[in-house]
């Protein structure tokens, strides 16, 4: 887990979960981001593309500001590697893979619902029989 934070038992028992699929809910304020960013970096960690999660919020101030903290994360652990290992390149495959997950986080799905909706309408309108001009309100 990331050094220096103290998880509750819940956000423990979120972060271990094993599963594909995850709903995290909880009032403002509680951790939900710090959680979710330590459950894709682990992700990330053990080999899985950012581009290949499914991670959606209920705001894009929020998705945003998902994805900043997931860039600031990755650059940690890049700095971290490095700094534990000065033998370590950055053409080690490690610092590698990490630095390929921060040029896909531009095209990860990290947004709202809506808009993850809106991408996937626009992307296969054919297959719905849609006018490819609709307008989305």
């Amino acid at each position: 887990m990331s050094e220096g934070t103290n998880y509750t038992p819940s956000q423990q028992a979120v972060i271990a979960q094993q599963g594909n699929n995850l709903l995290v809910s909880a009032s403002a304020g509680s951790g939900k981001t710090t959680v979710l960013i330590e459950r894709i970096m682990r992700k990330i960690l053990a080999g899985t593309n950012i581009d290949q999660l499914l991670v959606v919020t209920f705001t894009n101030l929020a998705a945003k500001h998902m994805k900043q903290k997931l860039e600031s994360q990755i650059n940690k652990r890049i700095s971290q590697l490095m700094t534990d290992n000065p033998a370590q390149t950055t053409a080690s495959p490690a610092i590698r893979q990490l630095r390929q997950q921060l040029n896909l986080l531009g095209v990860a799905n990290i947004s709202t619902l809506d808009a993850f909706c809106l991408r996937v309408i626009q992307r296969y309108y054919y297959v719905i029989d849609l006018d490819p001009v609709f307008f989305a309100y």
